[in-house]
This record gives C-alpha cells, structure tokens and sequence, in this order.
C-alpha cells in the first residue's frame, strides 16, 4: 500500500510499516519510491518529512496540559522544556509543524466543538503559555530512547485531540454519526476528522494516548459503567481507522481535592481502567504525581506521566500491554499469623505484585512507609485495622501490619483491601523502572 505524493504536508510524520520500516509513497512522475524509518525528506517540494510513528493524544485536561511553566509563586522554570525536531505536531490549526508547548492550543482550532464546550485556553488563549505543560513532549523523548536500539533516531508524529472538563459521554462516537456536522461538531468525530486529515486519508498511526476520566467520577451511572462504554469507544476507535490491533495507552486517573464525597466514583472508575487492560490495552497509574491545583497534574507530573505511557506504548505494541504497569497479584495475598513469645502474635497481610519490570527482576524503589492501602467494611469505611506497611524479600513483597482487633472481628464482617482508595489519597509506590502502582479494590480479604 502506498501514500500519494500529493496527499502529504510539509513536515508531517508518516506512520511507518511495522514489517517493512518504511513507508511507499506514490511521486508525481509516476513511480513509487519507499522511504525508510528516519528523515527529514523532500518529497515532490513537500519538506522536511519524517518516517516514524504517530500518536494520537486524546481525552480532557490533564491530556490537553495545564500544567504550569514556571512556578507562580517564585517564577522558576519547573521542568527544562522539550524540544527536538525529530518530533513533529499536527496542532489546532491542523497543519504538520515541529512540536513544542504547549501542544494544545484550542483557541486555534478549525473545528466548531472546541469552541462549544467550555475551556479556559479558547476563552483566554494566553493562559495555555502559562498554563499549558503537558506530558506530550515527555512522551516522545522517553518513548524514542527506548525504540533505540531498534532505530537509532525515531521521529514521532503526535496528533493534539484532547478537551478540558468533557465526560465519556461527550467523546462518544455515536453523537451526531449521521449528520454532515459529525466531525466538526463533535469530540470524537473532530478526532477522526485530524486522523484523517494528519495522515493523508490512509488513517495509519501507532495508536491512541488517552486520560480521560475525572468527569466520570460524580454519578454512578457513568462510573459505574465506565468499563464497558470505554470498550466500547475503544471497538469505535479500532473500526474507524481499520486496525482492529490499535494500541491504546490511558491514564488512569489521579486524584481530586474537594469537600464532596466523590470516593465511590474515582475508586471504582480507577478498577476500571485496570481491568480494560489486555495484550495491546496498558494503563499506568498517575495516583503518586503532584497537582498544581486541586485536579490537575504539575508539569513535573505530567514529564512522569510521559515517561510511563511511553514504556506502555512500546510493551502495547509488542502484545505485552499487560506486563507495563506493576499490578497487585490477587491470589497471592496471604494472611500470616506469627507468635512472638508464649500466646502473644503479630499479623499481617502479605502481598506480592506482578511486572515490577527488569525482566522479573525488578522491585520497588524503597520508601520507609509504603502508603497507601487501606482496609475497609462493604460500605467503604476504614477499619482503622493498618498500623504499619513495609517492604520486604528486597522490595518485591509488602506486609500489611495488622492490629490485633482484626482477629477479634474476623468471623463478624467482610474486609476489603484497597490500594489508592477515594478521591485524594497519598500513595508512593513506585518500581525501579519508574512505574507507579495500580490503583485497585475492593479485593475481599479471606483470613
């Protein structure tokens, strides 16, 4: 298959063939060239064009950035800027350009709905350069040096898709799908619209990024059913670009700072972003990064973000999206019971953990106090039954240090064990390949 010369943009990114690294193009004259992984190439007075592998970044604010460039309060730079021209930008205005934040700026789109839906950066085009970091950047450098050793110097083509403050619902794919207006008017036709537009009609790209999530948390009917519409859009997604293997990177959401009892929605849409997970579906956990404000990430959040969803990407298109994130394994909880002197005990639950990275070798970066998990009733309530975590089997395994009153209420109540409960929780672990933890519960505690 091959892309015609005339359907190519300055500067754009081509996505490559994954057999035959590289990409046929179709020249004016007639013939068919094939250009190999790499570039910058003039192609029939089209130039500085690349061959690599292009991204989409989709989903609301924390994947559009909001993050600060420097600190408001003493205007230091918080995280040296990226900028390399291997990685290009098929931006707002929908022209292929080299990339540099911030990555989104909406103000400058050509598509009706980013201008009908509310958001700070259309209304105020200059708060997105000072408040506009996002992990976009972060992604494509960590994500070229681990494709290193394959290619020397992959270029990244990332597509900008993303809205502030917008639910599933709104990025549904069957919203106004037979209309003329579909990708002018809606967030996911807009998307497949820019594909379509990035890529000279052929739709080819590496996959998808998304976090998107946090306007799912309020009602149950949406978290509740979360896994099964984000499937769903997923099989959409797939469809419409003709690859029922696309990979697909989220998110999984962080945290949230407010009065309101929001915990039932952000616990149980987190397990529901980790049980999406398949060979070529990763999650990575963003619950452990700092906020800039009450729910977005801090810049130097987002550059972790970046890192992680980069180290995703790559094990999602080997198949092994599953292996990226360490995840809690379910069946090796244990309850442990030791006695110290004559009838005095101590307990605990002893948990172990699945892709710690390094090829089974990996661990966890030691912390004195691993946070985090939490012990509760059917109704979400802490039973106050944790008096300590700690690492041990060289940071692999973790004990949860028991209080003797679980022993006395053992045969009275269920327990659940959570890591990462509710809207806000502080939670540090972190293997040494800088993945964080998944978020999971409520996993039923059998003593």
């Amino acid at each position: 298959m091959s892309i015609s010369s005339n359907s190519i943009q300055s500067y754009q990114v081509l996505q490559r063939d994954f057999s035959s690294q590289g990409v046929n193009v179709q020249l004016n004259n007639g013939k068919t060239k094939f250009y190999s992984v790499g570039g910058p190439y003039t192609i029939d007075k089209k130039k500085n064009v690349m061959v690599g592998d292009v991204w989409v970044l989709a989903g609301q604010s924390n994947m559009r950035g909001t993050s600060f460039f420097k600190d408001p309060w003493s205007n230091q730079t918080v995280e040296k800027l990226i900028y390399d021209t291997t990685f290009h930008l098929f931006g707002m205005k929908e022209q292929w350009a080299i990339a540099k934040d911030p990555v989104h700026q909406l103000s400058q789109s050509i598509r009706n709905i980013t201008k009908q839906i509310p958001d700070g950066t259309v209304s105020d085009p200059n708060l997105s350069l000072v408040r506009g970091g996002s992990m976009a950047l972060s992604f494509a450098k960590k994500y070229q040096e681990l494709m290193r050793p394959q290619v020397p110097t992959l270029p990244i083509g990332l597509i900008a898709s993303a809205h502030a403050g917008v639910s599933l619902d709104q990025w549904s794919p069957t919203l106004l799908r037979d209309t003329d207006g579909w990708k002018n008017d809606t967030l996911y036709g807009a998307m497949l619209g820019r594909i379509e537009s990035s890529t000279g009609g052929t739709k080819k790209i590496a996959g998808i990024l998304w976090y998107q999530g946090e306007s799912d948390t309020r009602k149950h009917q949406d978290f509740d059913s979360y896994k099964n519409r984000m499937s769903a859009w997923i099989k959409s997604v797939r469809d419409d670009v003709g690859n029922k293997e696309l990979a697909v990177v989220q998110v999984q959401i962080a945290r949230e700072i407010n009065a309101l009892d929001y915990n039932k929605g952000w616990t149980t849409l987190r397990q529901a972003q980790t049980e999406l997970i398949d060979k070529r579906i990763a999650t990575v956990s963003s619950i452990d990064c700092p906020l800039d404000d009450r729910i977005h990430l801090s810049l130097t959040g987002e550059y972790t973000i970046g890192r992680r969803v980069a180290i995703a990407a790559k094990a999602a298109l080997k198949n092994e999206a599953f292996k990226a994130s360490p995840q809690i394994l379910e069946s090796s909880i244990k309850y442990e019971e030791k006695v110290v002197s004559g009838s005095s005990k101590t307990y605990a639950l002893k948990l172990s953990f699945s892709h710690l990275g390094g090829g089974g070798g990996g661990q966890f970066e030691h912390v004195d106090s691993p946070a985090g998990f939490s012990i509760r009733d059917e109704n979400g309530v802490d039973q106050e039954l944790i008096y300590r975590t700690a690492f041990y089997e060289n940071n692999k395994v973790v004990r949860v240090l028991l209080t003797d009153s679980v022993v006395k209420n053992l045969s009275k109540k269920e327990f659940y064990l959570y890591y990462g409960y509710g809207k806000n929780p502080v939670c540090n672990l972190v293997s040494t390949n800088g993945m964080g933890l998944l978020a999971f519960g409520p996993i039923k505690i059998t003593f």
